[in-house]
C-alpha cells in the first residue's frame, strides 16, 4: 500500500511540476503577467527541487494571493497557488495537491518571482 501511494504521489508531482524529459516547462505567468525566460528557468528548477512531499489536498483553500500558470512543452497548463492568509501562508496548492514549506524555501520562491516576502 505504501509503495502504491508513493507511486501515485510521484506521478502526481511529476505532472504538477512538469520536470524531467516528459514535458519541460516552456513558459509561465505570475498573476497573468508573462515571466521572463530567466525566471521561468529558475521556477522550473525550484519546482524540480520540490518533487517530494506533495499530498492530495482535501481542504478548501482560500482565494490565492498569487497564481503561477506553468505551460509545458506537451501543451499542458498547470496552476500553482500561493497564499498570504494566516494558516495557509506556508502552503502551495497545485492541481489538487498541497505542500507545506518551511519559511526559507517559500521565501526563495517568492524572491525568484519578485514578490519580496
Amino acid at each position: 500500500m505504501r509503495t502504491i501511494r508513493a507511486l501515485f504521489t510521484l506521478i502526481a508531482v511529476l505532472g504538477v511540476v512538469a520536470c524531467g524529459d516528459a514535458s519541460p516547462v516552456i513558459s509561465a505567468t505570475l498573476d497573468g503577467h508573462e515571466l521572463p525566460a530567466q525566471q521561468v528557468e529558475a521556477l522550473a528548477g525550484w519546482l524540480h527541487a520540490q518533487e517530494s512531499g506533495w499530498a492530495r489536498n482535501f481542504a478548501t483553500p482560500p482565494v490565492p494571493s498569487h497564481v503561477i500558470t506553468v505551460r509545458q512543452k506537451s501543451g499542458e497548463v498547470r496552476s500553482i497557488d500561493l497564499f498570504d492568509k494566516k494558516g495557509w501562508s506556508s502552503a502551495v496548492v497545485s492541481e489538487g495537491h498541497i505542500k507545506v514549506f518551511p519559511s526559507p524555501e517559500l521565501a526563495n520562491l517568492r524572491q525568484l518571482l519578485g514578490l519580496g516576502r
